[in-house]
């Protein structure tokens, strides 16, 4: 038993035994002090000399308690995943759009929605989900013990099946051990619960999610132990300031005694208590005399020369990356704007280590490691989902799409083609004039002033020819009569534009001025579009008056716009010249990169991913049915045969899924991300410009889209389908006992399947490549058709500059067959090839070995004028 030198209000001590050290701690030393009952039961220590053995501590005992930065990154983590709510779903709500969501009244699965609405007796939902993401954040691990309703662990099989938990006690890694059997893997989870106690739990009770640890595969890795050692700096830099301020911030200094070899040590003892009393705190400030020979030397080390802030911003950067919280989440708004601050927001929820990747890895164990087990009737089609949706920082901002819409409907678009070309999901149903045309900038339906064959007509109807003469827009003007306004001479100035550059054919120019332009005939129409394919003599670079002067370099006007590069042919290729462009490329690069490819990569990477899972399930039910004779069109059995069979491809291809039908699934699954990547792209584009996004070549720009949506369908079905043609003619050649398909599909099923999925086991590295690949070649054909419109005449070539670009030298890649390491800063016509059959990084015409997984860009380049300077971006 020891004594605390505390009151209680009564004048009497507070007694407490060793057994009460848990409560000392927590009531009368607060969070992260530790007391050593030893040392207190052996002798007369008083409480303050206990606090001043916490000001001696070298190291952090409690971070989570003790860093006021790592407590703000965990705890803002805890409330992000505290505020998603899990919800169950009969089907997974990723893949199939039916899926319905399981409510607390189902009979057979609604025990699941009511547990984890409240866990345990002390929990809700949020709280305990919360109290995961700190325990996997401090110690890397979190587990679920599964109770029953006496609080003993649930009934569990040795197949790791169990009854429905009655509730569920989550417990942190740091406290938890486990038993091995001969074999090294666990039998037993056990914690302590006070008094000597420990709570056991076999294993197939026991649910762990842990972060992966390379040194113990059975145990987990928590971010803030990686931090340890930053931590303790941070730590001795509060101790060194704190014993700074008690001695009213003076750093100290040295006495020495002149002449003196040494002092004796009854006297140094008293002259250092002799000094301790007249230089304490309480007499900071004041002046002392010293007497002859002795000589005071200020220490010449101030804090300022030790860097403490440098170290503490250090630290704080340093604990907000591990933990993957950017600092202008935690309100450090010192280099913050509002682009980068949206892009924190994102990187928090989205980023490698953000909630979102967090909340995957709860689903995945919750679904395989909980969910599957519940004896529970259906559970095998039961799936956990956080939703999302209702998170505002992961809505996606439509308004650039949308005024992009509002601009194709201003020139004649349908609402209805408006929305499907940028690939903006709305639903135009109920909406009466969603698939109306309107005269641009009157907002007229069109089919109110001409009828189907382009012939006015009375807004009452009627076919009568004097009203037809007479068929107003409003102001009451013949439409015969109206000459075009601004807006309209606009647009036909741009249409014209891109029959000049080639990217609209005449007769496409002709359609669109007849539906837009009712007050335009055919063959003014083809008169104008016709025109514009006799170019004018190009102009001098150095513009004489009354010619058309070079293009001039926009300004960037927020620090992240960059504009065009001002070249000069023939300046000398200086190797500090040649270095300081290529830097400048790889900066262009990285910034596009972020803004546009990365984006629709991941959108890509989602929809193939879900597409992918359907096709392999279909194909299997099909060759299961096949096998159960259910769906076989041939019926050849032609019985047993003494040699083994020998089958090809013509013998499996009804067991094939019918490739049109998933060319078709391909094609409208990855339409709408592929024309939403091609609008980004001419947004980002014009948006670098000082220009607005090309729309008038509305044809130009389907045609595209549609090109390679049909190569991307078209290639990937055939390799998918080829890959199960292979499988099935190897696999069915091994059978046995009969030459039949059917019957050698039923004999070699089991392993027909295994080779399937280990065939299939490229899923993922196959999505990001083909997400990668088709989102650079969307995103390079939109960049051209943006020069294009904007009269760009030039462009470059900007790789990455990576260790993984082809032909690096020294990288992975260094011997492929073609280079795009050497392509980097090639300048070429827009009409001409930086390399056989590639106009633009990613061009669909082009050599696989040139398209895929590339990630260059070409960006445009103006010609410097005569006399001028190349601008800097």
């Amino acid at each position: 038993m020891f004594e605390i030198k505390k009151g209680d209000g009564a004048g009497r001590p507070l007694r407490l035994t060793s057994d009460c050290a848990p409560i000392a701690r927590q009531r009368w030393l607060g969070p992260g002090l530790d007391l050593d009952v030893r040392s207190f039961a052996a002798g007369s220590s008083s409480f303050s000399d206990m606090l001043r053995a916490v000001d001696s501590r070298e190291r952090v005992s409690a971070p989570y308690e003790e860093v006021p930065t790592l407590r703000a990154c965990l705890k803002v983590k805890y409330q992000a995943v505290a505020s998603v709510p899990l919800l169950f779903y009969r089907g997974d709500p990723t893949e199939d759009r039916k899926a319905k969501q399981i409510k607390p009244d189902d009979r057979e699965l609604g025990g699941i929605v009511r547990l984890f609405r409240a866990p345990n007796a002390l929990q809700t939902a949020s709280m305990f989900f919360g109290a995961g993401s700190l325990h996997r954040s401090i110690d890397g691990e979190d587990f679920w013990f599964l109770l029953d309703i006496n609080r003993n662990p649930v009934n569990a099989s040795i197949d790791g099946t169990f009854e429905l938990p009655f509730s569920i006690l989550p417990v942190r890694g740091r406290v938890v051990t486990h038993s091995l059997d001969d074999f090294g893997f666990p039998t037993k989870w056990s914690f302590p619960t006070g008094g000597g106690k420990t709570f056991e739990a076999p294993r197939q009770t026991v649910i762990q999610f842990s972060d992966y640890n390379p040194d113990d595969p059975l145990r987990g890795l928590g971010d803030v132990e990686t931090l340890y050692a930053d931590i303790d700096d941070w730590w001795q830099a509060v101790r060194y300031n704190r014993a700074l301020v008690k001695r009213g911030g003076d750093p100290g200094g040295f006495i020495t005694v002149e002449g003196a070899a040494s002092l004796a040590p009854a006297e140094a003892a008293a002259a250092q208590r002799d000094v301790e009393q007249k230089f304490s705190v309480a007499n900071a400030g004041d002046w002392r005399v010293l007497p002859k020979g002795l000589k005071y030397t200020p220490n010449n080390i101030s804090p300022k020369d030790m860097n403490f802030i440098d170290l503490m911003k250090f630290t704080r950067a340093t604990i907000a990356m591990v933990t993957g919280v950017p600092l202008p989440i935690l309100g450090d708004l010192e280099h913050a704007t509002l682009n980068n601050f949206a892009e924190a927001v994102r990187m928090f929820w989205e980023g490698g280590n953000g909630v979102v990747p967090y909340l995957q890895t709860i689903e995945d164990v919750l679904i395989n490691r909980f969910v599957r087990k519940v004896r529970l009737p259906g559970v095998e089609d039961v799936y956990a989902r956080f939703d999302l949706r209702k998170v505002k920082a992961l809505r996606e901002d439509t308004t650039k799409q949308w005024e992009i819409v509002a601009k194709l409907t201003a020139i004649g678009c349908s609402l209805e083609e408006a929305t499907t070309l940028i690939g903006i999901e709305a639903d135009t149903s109920t909406m009466k004039s969603a698939k109306a045309h309107f005269v641009p900038s009157t907002v007229v339906p069109l089919d109110s002033l001409v009828d189907a064959n382009g012939n006015a007509h009375a807004d009452d109807g009627t076919d009568d020819a004097d009203a037809a003469e007479s068929a107003a827009l409003p102001g009451g003007q013949p439409v015969q009569d109206t000459a075009l306004n601004g807006a309209q001479v606009s647009a036909i100035l741009d249409i014209t534009a891109q029959v000049s550059a080639e990217t609209l054919s005449v007769d496409g120019a002709i359609a669109i001025m007849l539906v837009a332009f009712p007050t335009i005939d055919e063959a003014e129409a083809r008169r104008i579009a016709e025109g514009a394919i006799k170019k004018p003599p190009e102009p001098n670079p150095a513009a004489a008056p009354g010619e058309t002067p070079a293009p001039v370099e926009q300004p960037a006007d927020d620090g992240e716009k960059a504009a065009p590069i001002t070249r000069d042919a023939e300046a000398a290729p200086l190797a500090d010249a040649q270095a300081k462009a290529a830097a400048e490329r790889r900066a262009y690069w990285e910034s596009r990169s972020a803004r546009v490819l990365e984006k629709g990569e991941v959108s890509l990477r989602r929809i193939y991913k879900a597409w992918r899972r359907k096709f392999e399930r279909a194909q299997l039910a099909r060759l299961r049915a096949a096998a159960d004779g259910k769906s076989f069109r041939k019926d050849a059995d032609d019985g047993p045969l003494d040699d083994q069979p020998s089958f090809t491809a013509a013998d499996v291809v009804d067991l094939l899924l019918n490739d049109a039908e998933w060319i078709a699934k391909l094609r409208a699954a990855v339409d709408n991300p592929i024309a939403r990547i091609f609008a980004d792209a001419l947004d980002d584009l014009s948006t670098d410009l000082g220009t607005e996004p090309a729309i008038s070549g509305t044809e130009s720009i389907i045609a595209q889209i549609e090109q390679q949506l049909i190569t991307l369908a078209q290639e990937h079905t055939d390799s998918l389908a080829n890959q199960v043609r292979e499988v099935l003619v190897e696999e069915l050649s091994k059978a046995n006992s009969t030459g039949s398909v059917s019957a050698a599909l039923t004999e070699r099923l089991t392993e027909v399947e295994d080779a399937l999925s280990e065939t299939w086991s490229d899923r993922v590295t196959r999505g990001a490549r083909i997400a990668r690949t088709e989102t650079g070649t969307a995103v390079n054909a939109a960049r051209k058709l943006q020069m294009r419109t904007d009269g760009v005449t030039k462009h470059e070539w900007v790789s990455s500059k990576d260790s993984i670009v082809r032909g690096t030298p020294g990288g992975p890649y260094e011997n492929a067959e073609y280079s795009h390491y050497d392509l980097d800063g090639k300048v070429v016509h827009i009409d001409e090839e930086f390399a056989p059959g590639l106009s633009v990084p990613g061009d669909v015409r082009a050599p696989a070995g040139q398209r895929i997984n590339c990630r260059c860009l070409s960006r445009p380049v103006f010609e410097q004028e005569e006399g001028g300077t190349p601008a800097e971006e």
